[in-house]
């Protein structure tokens, strides 16, 4: 059966995660806690799965961050610099002006191995002066 990870919530090992099986998609992998599958679940709540993380070293799996920082000159520089040293990949990044001179969020993808590496990063980045907050993003895509 094909196996396919939400692009919503994107689940890494270490989530507690829930799976729906799908003509013609297979079994989609879903965190608990996933907002895009909240109705689905209690509505037929039948469909739905638990299921674990078989492991695969190796393995790496695509996380989006949020992460508010003071606009100042070289703050993503700073960031990039550590996601660089902590030997994470940097898949995508977006930045948007919430309060023009102030605050910069940066919507930044990584490549992770497991909910320890994630958590091990962002207290990386948490150190950087210029971070404001970070939080994993597990809405819809942008």
């Amino acid at each position: 059966m094909a196996v396919q990870f939400a692009p919503c919530c994107q689940p890494i090992p270490g989530d507690q995660i829930m799976g729906s099986i799908w003509k013609g998609k297979g079994l989609v992998i879903h965190t608990s806690d996933c907002p895009a599958i909240s109705k689905a679940r209690s509505a037929k709540p039948s469909k739905w799965l638990a299921v674990e993380w078989e492991p695969e070293p190796g393995k790496l799996f695509s996380v989006r961050l949020r992460i508010m920082v003071h606009n100042t000159v070289g703050a993503l520089g700073h960031i990039a610099t550590e996601i660089s040293l902590s030997g994470t990949n940097i898949q995508y990044v977006n930045m948007e002006e919430k309060q023009p001179n102030l605050y910069t969020t940066l919507h930044i993808t990584v490549q992770v191995a497991s909910r320890t590496s994630l958590a091990r990063l962002m207290r990386q980045l948490r150190r950087i002066p210029e971070v404001v907050r970070i939080a994993r993003d597990q809405g819809l895509p942008a």
